[in-house]
C-alpha cells in the first residue's frame, strides 16, 4: 500500500489480486446477494484507492482493509433496513386503502437461496442459513473469525471494540448456531 501511495500502479494490482476473493466472500457470506457483494467489493477498493496518499500503517493491511469493508457493510445494512421499513410502510398504506385489517401480519418478501443438494452441500446450506440468521454483530464476528481467519484481537481492531466483547459475541453466536443446527441436523457439525 505504501508503494501504491508512492505511485506504483502495479502495487494496487497486487493488493487487489491478494484481497479480492477474501473480501468478496466476506460480503457474500454476510449478504447472500452476489450483486451487492460485488458493489461492496468495488467500493472497498475505491476507498483503498482514495486513501493511497494518506495511508499510514498503524495495523496489518488486512486489518485496515477489512475495517473499510466492515464499515461499508454496516452502511449497506442501514440502507437495507431503511428500505425494508419503507416497503412495510407502503404495504400498510395499501392495506388501509384496500380496507384490509392491520391486525393481519405483514410479510416482507425475502430472497431465499434455492434448495441445496444432499450430503455436504445440504449441511453447508444449513450452516450458511444459520449464520445468515444470526444478529448482524454476531454474524460479523463469526465470518471474520471462522471464514476469514482473523484472531479476536484483530477483529476487535476491525470493529473498534475490545477482544473481550468479540469473544462474548463469538461465544453467543456459536451457542445459537449449536441450538439451530442440532435442531435442523440432529447433530452439531463443529
Amino acid at each position: 500500500m505504501l508503494s501504491y501511495g508512492d505511485g506504483d500502479e502495479e502495487a494496487f494490482t497486487g493488493l487487489f489480486k491478494r484481497y479480492e476473493l477474501r473480501i468478496f466472500n466476506y460480503f457474500l457470506r454476510h449478504t447472500g446477494d452476489r450483486s451487492l457483494a460485488e458493489d461492496l467489493l468495488q467500493n472497498t477498493f475505491l476507498k483503498v484507492h482514495r486513501s493511497r496518499k494518506s495511508y499510514r500503517p498503524s495495523a496489518a493491511f488486512s486489518t485496515w482493509i477489512f475495517t473499510i469493508a466492515s464499515n461499508l457493510l454496516k452502511d449497506a445494512a442501514r440502507v437495507e433496513k431503511h428500505r425494508a421499513d419503507i416497503v412495510e410502510l407502503e404495504e400498510v398504506r395499501e392495506r388501509v386503502a384496500g380496507g384490509s385489517s392491520l391486525s393481519e401480519p405483514l410479510s416482507i418478501p425475502r430472497q431465499q437461496d434455492p434448495e441445496v443438494e444432499v450430503g455436504e452441500r445440504e449441511i453447508a446450506g444449513y450452516i450458511r442459513q444459520a449464520v445468515q440468521a444470526l444478529p448482524f454483530d454476531q454474524r460479523e464476528v463469526i465470518i471474520l473469525a471462522k471464514y476469514e481467519g482473523f484472531k479476536y484481537e484483530e477483529i476487535a481492531e476491525i470493529l473498534n471494540t475490545t477482544p473481550g466483547a468479540v469473544k462474548v459475541k463469538a461465544h453467543r453466536a456459536m451457542k445459537t448456531l449449536e441450538v439451530v443446527l442440532k435442531d435442523q441436523l440432529g447433530v452439531y457439525p463443529f
